[in-house]
């Protein structure tokens, strides 16, 4: 892990960041959510991608090409880039500046964690199955969709002691 870690004024740490993860949820996955995964030496926290975040970052993209003198086609291709690395956003904050980021970001202590298990996903003519991190604690059970490196975030939970 070439990123340092960063340690917030009152001692936590953070030890790695996973982008691009899916939580799905209700009916069928209807509800899916957008999560960075923050692991510190205390907790796990969850901010959210949020629809307002897109639209912020997506909007800043667009506003600083058209500042830089690109067209439409420029300002368009800034936009599709500009949530390649959000989460490194979260090597900058503080544990608690993410969790307070945004009211819909929860955080889930280490201590409470039971198991973290890693799913490899399939592809076949029919359907199409994505690598999947599930975070079993002690009130909850996290099933998310790794949109990423599956071996990339086994090595963030190493790199973090976790599993």
């Amino acid at each position: 892990m070439d990123t340092p870690i960063y340690t917030s004024p009152a001692g936590e740490r953070t030890l790695a960041v996973i982008g691009r993860l899916t939580r799905v949820s209700g009916f069928m996955g209807v509800r899916q959510k957008v999560y960075s995964l923050i692991l510190t030496d205390r907790r796990l926290i969850f901010a959210e991608l949020s629809k307002d975040r897109i639209a912020a970052l997506t909007g800043q993209a667009r506003d600083q090409a058209k500042d830089n003198g690109k067209g439409l086609w420029g300002q368009w291709g800034a936009q599709r880039r500009a949530l390649g690395g959000y989460d490194e956003i979260y090597w900058q904050l503080t544990p608690d500046e993410a969790l307070a980021e945004s009211p819909s970001n929860f955080a889930v202590d280490r201590a409470d964690i039971k198991k973290v298990k890693f799913k490899t996903g399939m592809v076949d003519d029919e359907r199409s199955t994505p690598d999947q991190v599930t975070i079993k604690t002690t009130a909850d059970k996290y099933k998310l969709a790794v949109n990423g490196s599956l071996s990339s975030a086994k090595e963030a939970f190493r790199a973090a002691g976790i599993a």
